[in-house]
């Protein structure tokens, strides 16, 4: 991301609606079983994989700068301080281990507000499902950077996860 682009509006009400009580960004969550024969790293396989592939949304490495005096709306610039581990997380869930426990855990870590001084998105993988079910993958993102960002990237998550675990 060579040069700063400025929010929309519609991108920036986002933004400007957004409270502790009224979160504005989107999220998901999604559960994959590992392969019985799967014997790597999941977290740092899917953190690896991640980091390949930024080039494709160089947006999930951008941050908000304000403008002067706040006469505009915010723009995007580079994070020249970023780091993929303030973005990808590994979580352990919590006895009794299963579906109901997850949502529970992601619905309260979508609730909070995305760091506004950091590119604005999360992956939070937990693993720890009962019976080898798998691993979860939440993704928080800000709304306006889904929006400005490519559609590829969320296409090729999902490709990269599957790369990660052949014959799932």
């Amino acid at each position: 991301m060579a040069d700063a682009k400025k929010l929309s509006s519609m991108d920036a009400s986002f933004l400007y609606l957004e409270t502790p009580e009224m979160p504005m960004h989107v999220g998901s969550m999604a559960i994959f079983r590992l392969p019985e024969n799967y014997n790597g790293n999941f977290f740092e396989d899917f953190k690896a994989m991640i980091a390949s592939r930024l080039h494709i949304a160089p947006i999930l490495k951008a941050r908000l700068e304000k403008a002067p005096l706040d006469i505009d709306h915010p723009s995007w610039v580079e994070d020249d301080q970023f780091d993929i581990d303030r973005h990808i997380f590994r979580g352990s869930l919590p006895a009794p281990y299963d579906r109901a426990t997850l949502e529970r855990i992601v619905g309260w870590m979508h609730a909070k507000l995305l760091n506004r001084a950091r590119p604005l998105w999360e992956f939070y993988v937990f693993e720890g499902m009962k019976a080898r079910s798998g691993c979860d993958i939440s993704l928080d993102l800000v709304d306006c950077a889904m929006i400005v960002s490519s559609r590829a990237f969320g296409s090729s998550i999902l490709v990269a996860i599957e790369q990660i675990m052949p014959n799932t």
